[in-house]
């Protein structure tokens, strides 16, 4: 039993810090001895999911409360090793991580462990928030049931991870200043707790730079990633750094007017990370370079991009995720919209389609954020066809949703593409507000950044 929990540290170790080909290796043999079928093909992993749902709801979160030495070693040892697997798994490959996680939970839930049943609910609720169908109701029951855990066991640590469930959620439904706050108390939660959560560090962490990107607090990333990547590389965490970099080092370069040393960046990250199977960090790599690529008026590059990895992102389940779905499917369509604008005649016409194609997928998508990349694709559908008031109705659409969600850099872009649009007085007073905005922030090209957000 010593040895075996030996090896689920390893293997957990491995893996959470992006080493996951090793990871996967020792995971593998633990889950084989302590009797842990691990779902292959996607069907399969869907369906283990599913049935394992259907399994909790029927028994309800309701558990005999036991210590861990009223439990069989054996039990708990099966308890732990479904808990490596989901929180190794859960952040690159996600679907998977989430049959595990739930799996988890109903071991925990029979064996009585009150710790260990909050490991699992805490998570099930971001993983929840993930999904399409009943997101929000799912994911507060969840945290309800870790909260009254935590009410009868308080404890610094899970107060930590708990916050940290809190912002990834309200992360996923883009409530980005929320989630921020949130995911800041996390950080300073686990900073005084010291070791022992460096997952949870990190997740907490990657998290944080993407409510900053979207928040537009370009000055505040510039300030706070590069040493976190930095540092993640001297440990040798290949997670904190590749995701550290997709959405705060990159962009912080682009920022600057540095699209190379973006594409460097990105280049370094993803030159260390697994190359069996596509997981999370492949498409948010994607997403990066695909941002250099419209900062750079490569519409092709960028469209090409998104087509040759859409196939493995289906095949990895990650377009499960409305998130990501809503993400890589903006891009396309931005793509779409340069690509139509450098181009004539049928070509033209063609690249309009697909750039309405994907703005409708985006309008139908269960994602606050979905109608507005939707509405910016439309306004530059209709610019590229001599349509200026309608495309400057949709960018109002588009923007009435960005001031909502605080999104200040994108929001700024759509002005200053609204102002000139509009023309003359008024738009000039558009155009102000929003270079003033994006030059206290640091932006060293404003028309390369308004182009990556509004072509």
């Amino acid at each position: 039993m010593a040895a075996l929990e030996l090896r689920r540290k390893a293997a957990y170790q491995f893996c959470i810090s992006g080493h996951l080909d090793e990871g996967r290796a020792a995971l593998q043999q633990v889950l084989r001895h302590t009797g842990l079928w691990e779902p292959k093909g996607p069907l399969s992993v869907i369906a283990a999911l599913l049935l394992n749902r259907a399994l909790l709801r029927l028994r309800g979160l309701r558990f005999t409360e036991r210590q861990p030495d009223q439990i069989p070693s054996k039990i708990l040892a099966r308890v732990d090793a479904a808990r490596a697997a989901a929180m190794a798994l859960t952040m690159a490959d996600v679907v998977k991580g989430g049959y595990f996680n739930i799996k988890g939970m109903r071991l925990a839930l029979a064996a009585g462990d009150p710790v260990r049943v909050f490991l699992f609910v805490y998570w099930e609720a971001a993983i929840r928030a993930n999904e399409r169908r009943h997101a929000r109701e799912q994911a507060e029951r969840m945290l309800d049931a870790a909260r009254a855990i935590i009410a009868r066991r308080p404890a610094p640590e899970l107060r930590a991870v708990l916050r940290l469930a809190e912002g990834t959620v309200e992360f996923l439904f883009a409530n980005f200043a929320a989630s921020l706050r949130m995911l800041n108390e996390a950080e300073g939660l686990m900073a005084e707790r010291g070791a022992g959560l460096a997952w949870e560090m990190a997740t907490a962490r990657t998290f944080l730079v993407y409510d900053l990107f979207n928040l537009g607090a370009y000055r505040e990333l510039a300030r706070r990633v590069p040493s976190l990547v930095q540092n993640a590389y001297e440990r040798g965490d290949l997670y904190a750094a590749a995701n550290l970099t997709s959405n705060g080092l990159s962009i912080t370069y682009l920022v600057a007017d540095r699209p190379e040393d973006a594409r460097k960046s990105l280049d370094r990250a993803m030159a260390q990370w697994s190359r069996a199977g596509y997981q999370v960090q492949h498409l948010t790599a994607c997403l990066a370079l695909g941002y250099a690529d419209l900062y750079e008026g490569k519409g092709l590059d960028a469209w090409q991009r998104v087509e040759r990895d859409w196939p493995l992102m289906k095949r990895s389940l990650l377009t499960f995720s409305p998130t990501d779905c809503a993400y890589i499917v903006d891009l396309r369509g931005l793509a779409a919209v340069v690509l139509a604008q450098q181009s004539q005649g049928a070509e033209r016409d063609s690249w309009l389609r697909g750039a309405e194609k994907d703005a409708a997928m985006l309008e139908r998508l269960p994602y606050t954020l979905g109608p507005a990349f939707g509405a910016v694709i439309r306004a530059g559908v209709a610019a590229c066809r001599g349509d200026r008031l309608g495309a400057v109705d949709a960018l109002q659409r588009a923007l009435r949703i960005y001031d909502q969600q605080e999104m200040q850099a994108v929001a700024a872009a759509v002005r200053r593409r609204m102002g000139m649009l509009i023309g003359g007085d008024r738009g000039a007073e558009y155009v102000a507000a929003a270079e003033t905005w994006m030059r206290q922030e640091g932006i060293q090209n404003l028309d390369r950044l308004t182009r990556m957000f509004v072509p």
